[in-house]
């Protein structure tokens, strides 16, 4: 998804009904995490797996970039950074 950035100062996102559903289990698997880690102070190893997929999904639904490195190829482990920052890595496909 590529955000469009208005002149307002606001975002517009478009996506299917497939993504928003994607974000909505998304928050949901946040929320039991945030909960077991409140009751139990602790923290499943599946729960992990729900945090991972959830920064997946939030990276691809929300239209964020990877950053890029010095020689102009993708940093994978920098933060990630809005697509129309000057530092966003753009595949050239």
């Amino acid at each position: 998804m590529e955000p469009k950035y208005n002149k307002n100062g606001s975002v517009t996102l478009h996506m299917s009904l497939k993504e928003y559903e994607e974000l909505l289990k998304g928050y949901n698997n946040l929320r039991s995490v945030t909960q077991t880690l409140h009751e139990c102070h602790d923290l499943f190893m599946s729960d992990v797996g729900k945090l991972e997929l959830l920064e997946v999904d939030l990276f691809a639904n929300l239209g964020f970039a990877r950053t890029k490195d010095e020689n102009g190829k993708m940093n994978y482990y920098g933060e990630a950074v809005l697509s129309n920052d000057p530092n966003a890595w753009k595949d050239k496909d």
